[in-house]
């Protein structure tokens, strides 16, 4: 497979999936569109419309200060004090007030964070999103793997099933 094209698809507006020696299976980026392609190395790559991939109240994040900026603004657009949020989220005393402060050097894990999002009516969701090119370029350089790696990740399935069974 080529890295170009790989990367053509991505910026076509495509989410990777998959990626075969001679194909690329890519989605529909945009909420709810179940779409799938199978776009064949060297054949004309379908543009996806970019500006229809994002709902307007999305608010990208790619920090921990972003986040904990925007949940600080709901706190106080909703006119809720620090102890009010934490005791509806089921947190600790304050520790929001920890968290929430500028220039904190405090980051709370996951769970909490799910909490106090989940507090103020937001979620955090995981939308496919454009892949770096060294992402794309492994992708592309490993794929004379895929087989053994594939038989690897089955019995690792496999074994993890088992061990939900057991308990």
């Amino acid at each position: 497979m080529d890295t170009k094209f790989v990367k053509d698809v991505q910026m076509a507006g495509w989410s990777i999936q998959a990626v075969s020696d001679d194909a690329v299976i890519a989605k529909c980026p945009s909420a709810g569109c179940n779409l799938h392609a199978q776009l064949k190395l060297g054949a004309a790559i379908p543009a996806v419309d970019p500006g229809c991939r994002r709902d307007p109240i999305d608010a990208k994040v790619g920090t921990y200060d972003d986040i904990r900026l925007a949940l600080r603004k709901r706190r106080e657009n909703l006119l809720l004090t620090i102890r009010e949020l934490e005791e509806v989220a089921g947190l600790e005393p304050d520790l929001l007030a920890k968290v929430e402060r500028d220039g904190t050097k405090k980051i709370p894990n996951v769970q909490t964070l799910l909490d106090w999002a989940g507090a103020l009516g937001f979620e955090i969701v995981l939308r496919p999103a454009p892949m770096t090119p060294l992402a794309l370029r492994t992708i592309v350089e490993t794929r004379d793997k895929s087989a053994a790696r594939t038989k690897r990740m089955t019995l690792e399935n496999r074994r993890r099933g088992e061990r939900a069974r057991r308990g």
